[in-house]
């Protein structure tokens, strides 16, 4: 029987709704077309509460420290016989393939995760091993320090599929020529379409990356999901992604933070496992939500979606991910768009677009489904007879245009992700001083030309943008401040 090595994101102590969900699903996929697969695992103690049955693997850690993993690495390739590379060696002396299944995505923002997967494909390579990437977001944040890494990532990969057009464009432009759209693996927990029963909205939200932004986070996220409860009738379910259940950190610490500054009724769901948390979403009326998986959930289960982001990754992800359902990646409002008197036109807006999102997934989501069940098929035939040449790619339709009001201030909203995206590329850099930033001016610049360009419409939304382009810059002076 064919064996194939299997490289998720597990067993780290936190349990992660995502990652976990894709590890189980890339297990029961492989295992449903007759290939066994041998999970890797950082911890496999804790990593068989998902999987009791799975055989497991202790993968090797790279070090979160940038340096220290860059030395980790140019070790492996300069000393063949190196600890690391006596780890993996039983392993892959008795495998026929190796998955790079995704989780944390190929970035450096998640660097040691990256270098892992580089690693283990680099020794695979040496074996003429197969190697297949699947359900990976590819950057966008790629420090020079890192480019080298994803190079050899690609030249040891035989398919490379990426979850999203956007993905598929960047792996390209770093080596991945033979880049392949295809989906997020954990499409195949779909429950069908979500039965209609209790009228509630599903809302599941990641932490901020920098903590002094958290109090006003926490408010933004109760203002939209008060306006959108008072709109639909309904009440609110937060439902957590990633936390420790013993000390109820992260998303749940988060979420009752959340639920404290929220008129509406609002519950705080428990952390639970993968099928649980996609069933949690039956009798939603709307997803609301920062977390990715919670989005792949939605729309899986044909529900509408509000995705919301804090970064250019954020967006960037769920940019692939609408893309693959046919709506522009502008659907993704980034949560700096929503501030002050803006909030009710932007919401107002999107509400108003339900029926046509509605129709949109009820022709998509099939379609999504049958791609990913033909995708496995070609790699489960890929490695029974070596030929991956029976694979084909997602292919994006028309795509249904966004809101017109997340439009009118999607330029200066992404200006300031992508300050957040240079602040979190100088903190992984270990920047060790700050200077008052270049970046605002051209942001001030924009904000002007986008009043002048937003002239004729009414003087009600004139006003709201102008206040919008004078809290965004606020917000771009604390964050670096």
């Amino acid at each position: 029987m064919t064996t194939v090595a299997v490289l998720a994101d597990i067993g780290h102590g936190a349990h992660h709704v995502g990652d976990d969900a894709i590890a189980m699903a890339t297990h029961d996929l492989l295992v449903s077309r007759g290939i066994t697969p041998v999970m890797l695992s950082h911890n496999e103690d804790d990593s068989r509460r998902l999987l009791p049955d799975a055989q497991f693997y202790t993968t090797p850690i790279f070090s979160f420290n940038p340096r220290a993993r860059r030395q980790m690495y140019h070790q492996t390739k300069t000393e063949p016989n190196s600890g690391l590379c006596r780890l993996v060696e039983p392993l892959l002396d008795r495998v026929d393939g190796v998955v790079i299944a995704g989780g944390g995505s190929l970035n450096s923002y998640y660097g040691w995760l990256a270098f892992e997967r580089a690693f283990l494909a680099q020794q695979a390579w040496a074996r003429q091993l197969p190697v297949v990437i699947s359900g990976h977001s590819f950057g966008p944040l790629i420090l020079d320090e890192d480019v080298g890494i994803f190079a050899d990532l690609a030249r040891a990969t035989t398919v490379a599929g990426f979850r999203g057009p956007i993905s598929v464009q960047r792996a390209r432009e770093y080596g991945f020529a033979s880049a392949l759209q295809t989906c997020d693996d954990v499409i195949t927990m779909a429950t069908g379409k979500a039965q209609v029963g209790e009228s509630f909205i599903s809302a599941c939200f990641a932490e901020p990356e920098y903590t002094d932004m958290r109090g006003a986070v926490v408010c933004q996220y109760a203002a939209v999901l008060d306006y959108l409860a008072q709109k639909l009738g309904a009440f609110v379910k937060l439902t957590p992604h990633m936390a420790n259940p013993a000390t109820g950190d992260r998303d749940l610490a988060f979420h009752r933070e959340i639920a404290n500054a929220c008129s509406a009724q609002c519950q705080v769901e428990p952390l639970v496992d993968p099928l649980e948390t996609m069933r949690s979403l039956d009798g939603a009326v709307l997803t609301v939500t920062s977390r990715f998986h919670q989005a792949v959930f939605s729309f899986t289960n044909q529900i509408p979606l509000l995705p919301l982001s804090f970064t250019p990754y954020g967006t960037a992800r769920m940019g692939d991910l609408l893309e693959n359902y046919g709506f522009a990646a502008a659907w993704t409002l980034p949560l700096v768009a929503l501030q002050g008197a803006n909030l009710a036109w932007m919401l107002d807006d999107f509400l108003d677009s339900l029926p046509a999102q509605t129709q949109q997934l009820g022709r998509s989501a099939p379609t999504v489904l049958a791609h990913h069940g033909a995708w496995w098929d070609g790699i489960a035939q890929g490695f029974e007879d070596g030929s991956f040449a029976g694979i084909s790619p997602l292919s994006s339709a028309d795509l249904l245009a966004p809101p017109t009001a997340f439009t009118q201030v999607a330029d200066l909203s992404n200006s300031y992700l992508q300050l957040v995206d240079e602040k979190i590329s100088r903190d992984l850099q270990n920047s060790a001083q700050w200077k008052e930033i270049a970046e605002l001016a051209p942001l001030a610049e924009r904000a002007s030309s986008l009043s002048v360009e937003l002239a004729q419409l009414n003087a009600r939304k004139v006003v709201r943008v102008a206040d919008f382009a004078g809290d965004v810059a606020r917000r771009a002076k604390r964050l670096f401040s």
